[in-house]
């Protein structure tokens, strides 16, 4: 009989040791739960912020002169807004940051509208932009300009351009831009 006792006695010792040490281990195990979720959260949104950071990281692209030519360089803008068609199509005429590169499109030229349809962003500028008439090199590199600054913008693959509302054959005489334009990349 005392045996019996000692052997139920040891028995729940070993019983409501095994439930304390459970309930112990199921509570730490909880907390680093907890702690696990909460940093990868933690790591969530900073990776999150980082993404919408890029995403408001974009190029414009000006002129830069060389001794032999111009080459069309990119200037990084980091905007705390969403970048709109509007946005990007203003900072082209704004010009650069950098002393060392120049406007693709003449300071006297206004922004009409910018609208996008299909893929297709629309600009329509005044009547000043054709007053560039710097060759065609300079032409294309103020189209390029254009196209690849809009680009950049999601669901925008092409740009029309305008001229007070018309569709107009050149710029200044040498590249059609009657329709929209696409470039390989």
């Amino acid at each position: 009989m005392l045996k019996r006792k000692i052997f139920i006695l040891i028995l729940t010792f070993i019983f409501i040791g095994t439930v304390f040490l459970g309930c112990t281990q199921g509570a730490q195990r909880n907390v680093e739960s907890k702690e696990t979720e909460e940093r990868n959260e933690m790591v969530e949104k900073l990776m999150n912020k980082e993404e919408e950071k890029n995403q408001n990281i974009y190029q414009v692209y000006f002129i830069r002169s060389t001794d032999t030519s111009f080459v069309l360089e990119g200037e990084t803008r980091e905007f705390s807004q969403v970048v709109t068609p509007e946005i990007l199509a203003g900072e082209l005429l704004k010009g650069p940051q950098n002393e060392e590169l120049s406007k693709t499109i003449p300071d006297e030229t206004e922004i009409i509208s910018v609208s996008v349809a299909s893929n297709v962003v629309t600009l329509d500028f005044t009547k000043e932009i054709t007053m560039g008439r710097l060759g065609s090199e300079a032409e294309m590199l103020t189209i390029h300009s254009i196209f690849q600054t809009m680009t950049q913008l999601p669901d925008v693959d092409a740009v029309q351009i305008l001229i007070e509302g018309e569709k107009v054959e050149t710029l200044w005489g040498h590249a059609d831009i009657r329709e929209p334009i696409r470039f390989a990349n």
